[in-house]
Parts: structure tokens; sequence; C-alpha cells
């Protein structure tokens, strides 16, 4: 029995809507691969997408979406970004962000029994305060 997570065109869009990055900055065709490349099989070998592996990796390597809100001193204490992007009344922080969407995958993956390609495995980020910053455009 087929589930949710096979129909690519529906993975590409809950990608979008997850991170709300547009088409502009990161191409259909890079989240496809990326959505392609860390698929699960089931039991039956059914290809089974992991969008909040792909929205999860998206955010955190995706520069022109992150941004310094603020700093106490030269010591970072969080990040956060805008969400929607350019909508600086409603901020997340971007690690809890992007842990929370990894347990998501991390527990879709085992309510499916999905086998994983080495090198995607939704890794949870113990002690996720220390992050990469990056400055935004």
């Amino acid at each position: 029995m087929a589930n949710a997570y096979t129909d690519a065109t529906a993975m590409l869009a809950l990608v979008r809507e997850l991170t709300s990055i547009d088409s502009a900055t990161i191409s259909d065709y890079r989240v496809n691969l990326m959505l392609s490349d860390s698929a699960g099989t089931d039991s039956t070998g059914t290809k089974t997408y992991r969008p909040y592996f792909v929205g999860s990796t998206l955010i955190r390597t995706n520069r022109s979406d992150q941004s310094i809100v603020s700093a106490d001193g030269a010591t970072f204490q969080s990040l956060t970004v805008s969400e929607p992007k350019g909508t600086a009344q409603t901020l997340f922080n971007l690690p809890a962000l992007v842990q929370g969407y990894m347990e998501q995958q991390q527990r879709l993956d085992r309510s499916l029994g999905l086998t994983v390609p080495d090198g995607f495995s939704a890794v949870l980020n113990p002690g996720s305060a220390v992050m990469s910053i990056f400055a935004g455009p």
C-alpha cells in the first residue's frame, strides 16, 4: 500500500511550505534532487520521500534566509529567522526549527519502517545551541 510520501510533486510543495524558500532562491530541480537522493524505501521497496529531512537541510544551509537578529557582545545566544520571509513580527529560533523537523522525520522514518541511504539519517543535534551563523544579504 502506497503512503502519502511517494508523490514527488506533493513533497516538493510540502518542502516549499515548510521552509518558505521560494524557487528563485533554490530551484525546484535542486529540491527534487535532494528529495530523490535522500528518499528511503519501505518494506515493499517503494521510494518514499523525506520532506522534513530536506526542509531541515535547506533551512540549515540557505544563507539568504538566515540573518543575525541580536547579539550579546561577541557571543551569539541564539539565531532567529523571519518566517514567512520578510515578516519580522514572526520569529523562530532556527536551531529549534531544524531540530523539530529532524525529530518529525525520525518519527516518520520509524513509523513507515524506512531504510534510508547512508549519510541521510535524520540525526538529532544534541545541544543544538551551537550552529553556524551567517549574516544575511
